[in-house]
């Protein structure tokens, strides 16, 4: 078998030869072909509509498409369970998670958290109970046999935190309120009360802040402080793409186009930069709060 190997390859060789001896030989030109990396699929919680949520993300993909070099696509789920779906079954690299749906579509998953914005100075953030400025209630319990929208069952501003804060003040969501309904995004769940098509709806808190709406709504209750979203990706994403990316969102605030981006985010949402998770287990062991 080796003799055979060998006189194959001295035959071939010999035909080279010939070959290039020969007058009716021509070169043949070589064309490098360099194919571009696959997008890095970036899945965004679907907390508001969809045009809201590509305004405020793009910056930021196209920022990761310069810095990891290679292209980056949002992906919008149509909920929040979806999301964890696309993640869990690697259909995309990496997911901005409310908190509380990180904590609850995570559980048992191979999952972990890159980092969390600072916003308005602040890890943390509430969720709000509003109704409209015009309205007649003033308290939760003026809200009894009202309408009620929540979010998603794993938004915590939407839904989680404002269960704990309703069932601290004794009250049962399904048989206080005369309705109860989901939006699937705070700002279906502010227009709808806008509209009258809700007397009150649980919200976060920098919605019901903006100039556009601080004098429509009022504010009734407020929420415990919850963390603000998670940037989460698979504990068995490519080591060298993981690292890149955490890098990349870690250090946004120390470029100069870094600092271009967190300028349009500060603007949206005010966010000013993203910490490592442990930032965050410091707050929560000073405060006693939880996740």
């Amino acid at each position: 078998m080796i003799r055979l190997l060998i006189a194959t390859a001295l035959i071939l060789a010999f035909i080279v030869i010939a070959g290039l001896q020969s007058e009716s030989f021509s070169p043949v030109q070589a064309e490098l072909i360099i194919e571009e990396s696959p997008p890095l699929v970036l899945g965004i919680n679907p907390y508001l509509v969809q045009a809201d949520l590509e305004k405020e993300m793009r910056p930021v993909a196209d920022y990761l498409a310069e810095y990891l070099d290679r292209p980056v696509r949002l992906n919008i789920p149509a909920d929040y369970e979806s999301l964890g779906r696309l993640l869990e079954g690697n259909s995309i690299h990496a997911a901005w998670f409310s908190n509380v749906s990180f904590l609850q579509l995570g559980r048992g998953r191979n999952w972990e958290v890159l980092c969390r914005p600072i916003r308005r100075g602040k890890l943390v953030y509430r969720g709000l109970i509003v109704v409209k400025n015009s309205s007649p209630y003033n308290s939760l319990e003026d809200l009894q046999g009202k309408s009620f929208a929540y979010v998603d069952r794993n938004s915590g501003s939407g839904f989680y935190y404002p269960n704990k804060l309703f069932k601290k003040r004794f009250i049962n969501p399904l048989t206080f309120f005369g309705e109860v309904v989901f939006t699937n995004s705070h700002d279906q769940s502010l227009h709808g009360v806008e509209h009258g098509h809700y007397d009150a709806a649980s919200v976060y808190e920098d919605l019901i802040n903006s100039k556009d709406n601080k004098d429509k709504f009022r504010v009734i209750a407020a929420t415990a402080s919850i963390p603000n979203d998670p940037l989460v990706v698979r504990r068995d994403l490519e080591p060298g793409l993981k690292g890149r990316l955490k890098e990349a969102m870690l250090t946004m605030h120390e470029t100069k186009k870094g600092k271009q981006v967190l300028n349009q985010l500060y603007i949206i949402r005010g966010v000013t930069q993203y910490v490592d998770e442990s930032e965050l287990n410091k707050v929560l062991s000073k405060s006693g709060s939880d996740k």
